[in-house]
């Protein structure tokens, strides 16, 4: 790549900042904003479906990041005879969005995608 250096390459230290720049990121810019050449990753949309919030699995929940919760106490469980992902994910969303917006129960989108670690610019010519 054009001489990026990235953050998250160096956090186990304090690496130079790049040559010239004073800065992290290409004028200092958020990752949404940095330009195409600078992508490490790319996202292949291998599915896309609407359903309702609740229709969340335990293994879903989980692959989405939340933690078990147990269900007696509502606290973070290291047991998962006794704890749900569902919801340690019903705690995150209600954390986000709102007391109440899980059981308003909304449509949403759920996306399935591939992960591939490329520029997206490499991996057009391999498809």
């Amino acid at each position: 790549m054009r001489g990026a250096t990235y953050r998250a390459d160096h956090l186990d230290g304090a690496p130079p900042l790049p040559r010239g720049t004073g800065q992290w990121s290409i004028r200092n810019r958020n990752s949404i904003h940095m330009p195409r050449w600078v992508s490490r990753l790319t996202l292949i949309v291998t599915a896309a479906k609407v359903e309702r919030l609740q229709a969340i699995s335990d293994e879903e929940a989980k692959a989405e990041g939340a933690e078990l919760l147990d269900e007696v106490t509502g606290r973070v469980s290291l047991d998962d005879r006794r704890g749900s992902y569902r919801d340690g994910f019903r705690a995150i969303w209600e954390s986000l969005h709102g007391s109440g917006a899980w059981e308003a129960n909304p449509e949403v989108v759920a996306i399935s995608f591939d992960i591939v670690k490329a520029n997206i610019d490499a991996t057009i010519g391999e498809r």
